[in-house]
């Protein structure tokens, strides 16, 4: 799979420049964690590997899982406006 060959930490940009040359893997989505982490979603543009990134505050990320197959989700309304 996708990040196995990857060193598990190392600095953000490293981590993000190994995703983008070995597997063509750009982020695609992105959040700040309660606990100040930054969690990246970084994905090939077929959807064939997938790739989940923590950064911490000092700029070190860490890949968290990858896998194969992403698909994006279409947005469904809840509750009485739907």
């Amino acid at each position: 799979n996708a990040a196995r060959a990857e060193p598990a930490c190392a600095s953000h940009e490293a981590v993000s420049k190994q995703l983008e040359q070995r597997h063509a893997e750009v982020p695609i989505a992105m959040g700040l964690a309660n606990n100040g982490k930054l969690i990246q979603v970084f994905a090939s543009a077929d959807g064939v590997s997938w790739t989940v990134v923590l950064t911490e505050p000092d700029g070190t990320s860490c890949i968290a899982a990858s896998g194969r197959y992403w698909q994006t989700v279409t947005e469904q309304k809840l509750g009485p406006e739907a």
